[in-house]
């Protein structure tokens, strides 16, 4: 929930939202569920991005080096 409007966004449109604003600012960086954690700071589960980001793309290699590419 926006502070300043009110405005009410379901976490997963957020999550994606920040995606998207993530890979258009940093297009060369990949996109990591703690990369995520760390540009969408209002979101306190890791386990819930985490979850958003298998759901949304493709999940690459295992561990702290997986990341995520678009489908």
């Amino acid at each position: 929930m926006c502070l300043k409007c009110g405005c009410v966004e379901p976490v997963e449109l957020a999550v994606l939202r920040s995606v998207e604003e993530f890979k258009l600012l940093f297009p060369d960086k990949k996109i990591t569920t703690q990369m995520i954690y760390e540009w969408c700071a209002v979101i306190k589960s890791r386990k819930t991005i985490r979850r958003i980001l298998r759901t949304n793309f493709k999940h690459i290699g295992y561990g702290s080096s997986s990341y995520y590419v678009s489908d």
